[in-house]
């Protein structure tokens, strides 16, 4: 078709799209006076290339005139009178430049908002929304001027000036905000992830459960060219979805112990307790029941008759703990809340109405990519580990569970009022008049947003910062208390300043 037999206008659009076609659809039934042309199995007219065609949706009319972008979508409404005044309007010089802005950010990502893509694109847009609202409500952990001593992997860190860990920081968040945007992000992604990681790095306490769970379903995506018919997308999907069934699971089987049936649930259901006191008489039975039900929501995510079941229980569950922590129950540990409304949004993403995935057999383990055996290893193996001592807790869905190392350090008077007043609001008395606990949790949660990363470099690095405020070693001692290793007990280790 050239400019000299064009005799209607003709719509050239996206046979590819969804949307489009839908709208398309929407015009035939309507028989308005167009011709339609699919981009993809037609012929185009010379004055439109293929990448214009690619770009944006195209009008020409029967003069010859070439429409695009908004341009197009008016000369189409041009057809229907009931629509002239949003015509009139659209037409104002501002409001015709945003809605130009919106339409390019819809077509380039039209494939993903509305094709076979779009599981995929949700998943990276939840991942990154998840890791953005946990950075802004921790924002001090990831500044570097501060009281609170950064823990880093490598002691040398600790001499790189301030504004290299800071640069990066505010690398991150353009990345993370350019990942968001982008139609094919992989370069932003991978920047993210190296910026992460650095930032990890610098300190160790910034390795908390969301992040590292966020990071590698981003890392997931690392290897995906969001092209459409790249097939790839069924194995990070799977991938994604493993992760976040060995959540439920592993979290499931880290409660399967004595600390947090008498312990931390009864703690965590005290705000139901005080509007419904029947409940103590249940209380056991529940923290008991609580553990069973997890690993049932991770088993039923990967079971295809019971994947919708689980995604309601799992819905269910993240809502009651939003509950029993959040502003009308605890009001503790903020950090967490975000993370159990993006669980809610992933579960959802991964699984909702997914019967005709099968998450054993869909993808042979020899055809994933090393970066997606790496994941897998990490979260459904890894944290087996945890069981023995020999991987991190807060690797191994431990939160919550009762069985992460704890630190008990112990001042005595004359250091405590050493300590600078901004610390000596963390100390408690003993039943010793002459001895005080400092409580460590307490200062990480006020002043980072987050709780100490429970593992004994941070402890040791605590303790040794606080030892610089005395040179006598009866001053301040500190007991490290492992978990419980299946049946074995729990492990006692005593530190005393090194002069």
């Amino acid at each position: 078709m050239n400019k000299k037999t064009i005799k209607k206008t003709t719509i050239y659009y996206d046979g590819d799209c969804s949307m489009c076609t839908a709208i398309i659809t929407k015009i035939k039934n309507d028989k308005k006076d167009f011709f339609t042309t699919d981009i993809q199995s037609e012929k185009l007219p010379e004055q439109l290339t293929e990448a214009e065609a690619q770009k944006e949706i195209n009008v020409i009319g029967s003069d010859g005139t070439i429409y695009k972008n908004v341009d197009a979508l008016l000369k189409i409404i041009e057809e229907y009178p009931k629509l002239q005044f949003f015509k009139k309007i659209a037409s104002y010089p501002l409001l015709k430049k945003i809605l130009s802005v919106g339409y390019r950010i819809v077509s380039s990502h039209r494939h993903l908002l509305f094709g076979n893509m779009k599981r995929i694109f949700l998943l990276k847009i939840v991942t990154v929304l998840g890791i953005l609202s946990g950075i802004l409500l921790s924002l001090p952990l990831w500044q570097n001027e501060r009281l609170f001593p950064k823990i880093p992997a490598l002691q040398f860190l600790n001499n790189i000036p301030t504004i290299v860990p800071d640069s990066i920081f505010y690398i991150l968040i353009a990345t993370l905000l350019a990942t968001l945007l982008f139609p094919r992000p992989q370069k932003v992604i991978v920047v993210s992830l190296l910026c992460v990681s650095l930032l990890v790095f610098f300190d160790l306490t910034r390795l908390q459960p969301w992040l590292y769970q966020y990071f590698f379903m981003l890392s997931a995506l690392v290897l995906f060219t969001w092209k459409q018919k790249d097939t790839e997308q069924n194995v990070i999907l799977l991938v994604s979805r493993i992760i976040i069934a060995s959540l439920y699971i592993y979290g499931g089987l880290q409660k399967l112990n004595s600390i947090y049936v008498y312990e931390v649930f009864p703690w965590i259901l005290e705000p139901l307790i005080n509007i419904i006191p029947q409940l103590t008489a249940i209380t056991l039975y529940l923290a008991i029941l609580t553990p069973l039900i997890e690993i049932g929501i991770g088993i039923s995510l990967l079971s295809k008759k019971l994947r919708n079941f689980g995604v309601i229980a799992a819905t269910c569950m993240s809502i009651f703990v939003l509950a029993m922590i959040g502003p009308y129950g605890h009001n503790w540990n903020s950090i967490v809340w975000p993370w159990n409304i993006t669980m809610i949004a992933l579960v959802f993403t991964l699984f909702w109405n997914t019967k005709s995935i099968d998450i054993f057999t869909a993808t042979s383990f020899k055809k994933y990519s090393v970066i997606h055996k790496v994941i897998l290893i990490l979260f459904s193996i890894m944290p087996f580990l945890s069981f023995f001592n020999m991987w991190d807790s807060y690797l191994s869905a431990s939160l919550y569970s009762g069985t992460i190392k704890e630190a008990e350090i112990t001042v005595s008077k004359k250091l405590q009022k050493k300590l600078p007043t901004e610390l000596q609001k963390y100390t408690r008395q003993t039943t010793t008049k002459h001895l005080f606990y400092f409580d460590v949790r307490a200062w990480s949660e006020e002043s980072l947003g987050v709780p100490l990363y429970p593992e004994l470099k941070s402890f040791e690095t605590i303790f040794y910062y606080l030892c610089n405020y005395t040179v006598n070693t009866d001053d301040i001692f500190m007991t490290v208390y492992e978990k419980k290793i299946l049946m074995t007990g729990i492990k006692k280790t005593y530190y005393q300043c090194n002069y």
